[in-house]
């Protein structure tokens, strides 16, 4: 039970930008949950694409619209909500934002939490090493998976403190997912599906790291076997859409794939409802939040075997003493083994579905905020004894 308290703490969430996917979603829905004792100031960088609405717990939200992490302007308007708010806690979630802010916070004396959403390996240099150097600056450093923590590079781990490191794994909102109902017939009609399809799902920009591309090649090959009955629907945007409309063309695949782009929340959890395959081809995640929620609406899902998915595996395996939750990971090396896989879906009846109530219990989304909030106290008392 979280603690009652007539103290209110402000914390303040510095994200890139917030939209329907991602660490932006996630801070609304994390700034929504706190306890009376917080309260929550969210400023987005770089705009809002999606409609928030501010509660007892999250009382602001700041879009600054600039396109510059380093300029005066972008400063002076942090510095100025800041003491607006007279925030006690400064949380960070981006590499280029979240170095400048904790240089301020270090001259305005204001304790950072900073969350790693992601592998590190796979940062631009430049933004791992500003990240890196500045990652010191923060009281605590949230990693939201083991394959997180575990890609600190080795200078970074002699820079950072090993005792503020912590890992809390992103939590799933179980009940949120598990209220929408299935609605097959309404999910084909809305994306233009025929009533036999078999509908494969992607939920995730449109960017490199979620290797959408490798998808249209699986379900270019489920086509070339005869297996024409095969949809996929992607749910996202991105950099990328026009190079995966080209090559949608270019396979053939125009009556195969549909891409309708971002889509409100509950959208998505109507498609996971309603498709027969959830499938997730990312080179590198920190803890996907698409793919746990899949997971809790006991959606049959293919992954592809890096790091993070198989953290999830891991820990769920250990929880039910299971071994066969192995063949929802495949290698990404070839799409053929992707291909045989999902036609052995098609024509069995599957069933590589985890248990959503061991989702619910090791994923637990109280238990995250539970988490984040004693992290808080536990920062804000150090800073009383200092």
């Amino acid at each position: 039970m979280r603690e009652e308290s007539n103290i209110k703490n402000k914390i303040i969430h510095i994200m890139h930008v917030l939209n329907e996917y991602g660490p932006g979603s996630w801070a609304v829905d994390l700034s929504q949950s706190y306890s009376p004792r917080f309260k929550a100031i969210i400023v987005s960088l770089k705009g809002k694409k999606l409609d928030i609405i501010p509660n007892s717990s999250l009382v602001a939200v700041h879009d600054l619209g600039i396109n510059s992490y380093v300029g005066i302007q972008y400063i002076v308007k942090i510095i100025h909500i800041i003491n607006k708010y007279k925030i006690d806690i400064i949380h960070t979630h981006h590499n280029f934002s979240g170095a400048l802010v904790r240089i301020i916070a270090k001259f305005k004396g204001i304790p950072v939490v900073d969350t790693e959403h992601n592998i590190h390996k796979y940062f631009r240099p430049t933004a791992r090493f500003i990240n890196g150097i500045t990652l010191p600056l923060a009281e605590a450093i949230v990693c939201v998976s083991p394959s997180v923590e575990r890609s600190f590079l080795s200078w970074e781990r002699k820079l950072v403190n090993k005792t503020n490191v912590h890992i809390i794994p992103n939590g799933v909102n179980f009940y949120q997912v598990n209220i929408i109902q299935r609605n097959r017939e309404l999910f084909l009609e809305e994306y233009g599906f025929p009533r036999d399809s078999y509908v494969m799902l992607n939920v995730g920009m449109l960017i490199k790291q979620k290797n959408q591309e490798f998808l249209l090649e699986v379900v270019s090959g489920l086509k070339q076997r005869g297996n024409n009955n095969v949809k996929l629907l992607i749910l996202g945007e991105g950099n990328l859409r026009n190079m995966l409309e080209k090559k949608i063309k270019v396979l053939g695949l125009t009556d195969y794939v549909r891409m309708p782009g971002l889509v409100p929340r509950k959208k998505v959890y109507e498609a996971l409802k309603s498709c027969d395959l959830f499938i997730f081809s990312s080179l590198w995640e920190g803890l996907p939040l698409a793919l746990l929620e899949c997971l809790a609406a006991g959606t049959p899902v293919l992954a592809s075997d890096i790091f993070s998915h198989r953290d999830i595996v891991n820990l769920v395996q250990k929880e039910i003493n299971n071994n066969s939750l192995e063949k929802v990971l495949l290698s990404i090396d070839s799409t053929d083994d992707w291909v045989r896989h999902i036609e052995t879906k098609i024509h069995k009846s599957d069933t590589s579905v985890f248990p959503p109530k061991y989702i619910q219990n090791i994923f637990s989304y109280n238990k995250m905020v539970q988490n984040y909030e004693e992290l808080y106290i536990s920062i804000l008392q150090r800073k009383v004894c200092i």
